[in-house]
């Protein structure tokens, strides 16, 4: 009967962390995260605790390891009435991950919106907006598109995330609703996340490589094709992930390189738009 009850103590206590947090987190992590809320347990019951959690992290990843990707080859292509962009789209392997970089008012966020509602409206492809930056506003969405707003409510879901559990915890939700497979999730911006590493009891690297190792996994699990926008930060490391696309400012143009590392053959490409009269005139 002590077994038992034991037992199910553990499966309670696993309740309490969701999927995508453990498999973010190494094996001493794990064994913080017993000691932090087992602090009265017996070494033996910890133990067992730990091995339940690296079997039970290890199934997870072996399931994710071998999804059928398939099934991901279904995919309708990102479709963009931004010429060059579309002609990128077109190209990228499913299960991509995508990195808007650039400093302010490049228009980082400006180009998620308009991505957003072509995914929408073009290619009919449910988004998940998180909208960290609480830009992505009724103004803005009509900016990018004339008709009725209530034809995007379909299509679009914003969620305004702030705090890096309930981004987890969105996830574990993306992970469990097979509806919301195969989404285009973007993450407007990245930097709040990343800002709250300073309130982290690991290190800012091991903080962020546990987010991207979050994102990553989501993103591949469940068929997403993920866009991140990020500002860039002369203290950090570029990401580098399938797909970035690099802002800058060129008096009233931006300009724009993406450098491809998923699609074959390899690419980078370099192109001009202007935010009010390129990018705005072709969503009319």
């Amino acid at each position: 009967m002590n077994n038992l009850n034991e037992s199910q103590q553990i499966n309670d206590k696993l309740s309490l962390i969701n999927m995508i947090q453990l498999v973010s987190m190494n094996h001493s992590e794990i064994q913080r995260w017993i000691v932090d809320n087992y602090p009265n347990k017996s070494n033996s019951s910890r133990y067992k605790l730990y091995q339940n959690m690296v079997q039970t992290r290890q199934s997870y990843i072996d399931r994710l390891m071998k999804s059928q990707s398939i099934q991901s080859s279904n995919l309708t292509p990102i479709k963009c009435r931004i010429h060059p962009l579309n002609k990128v789209f077109q190209s990228i392997r499913p299960s991509s991950i995508i990195c808007i970089t650039g400093d302010s008012n490049t228009g980082k966020s400006m180009l998620a919106t308009s991505i957003a509602i072509d995914c929408a409206i073009l290619s009919k492809r449910k988004v998940l907006f998180i909208d960290s930056d609480l830009s992505l506003t009724d103004d803005r969405l009509r900016l990018f598109h004339s008709n009725d707003l209530n034809e995007l409510d379909s299509f679009i879901q914003i969620y305004q995330i702030f705090e890096i559990n309930r981004l987890y915890d969105l996830f574990e939700m993306i992970d469990q609703d097979e509806q919301l497979h195969r989404s285009v999730l973007i993450i407007d911006s990245l930097n709040c996340f990343l800002w709250t590493a300073v309130h982290s009891k690991c290190s800012r690297e091991i903080f962020i490589a546990r987010l991207l190792y979050a994102i990553e996994s989501i993103t591949r699990k469940c068929h997403l094709t993920t866009i991140i926008t990020r500002l860039e930060n002369r203290y950090d490391q570029p990401l580098h992930l399938d797909v970035d696309i690099i802002l800058k400012n060129d008096d009233d143009h931006i300009v724009a390189k993406i450098i491809t590392t998923n699609t074959w053959p390899r690419s980078e490409i370099d192109f001009n738009f202007n935010i009010t009269k390129d990018l705005l005139s072709c969503q009319q």
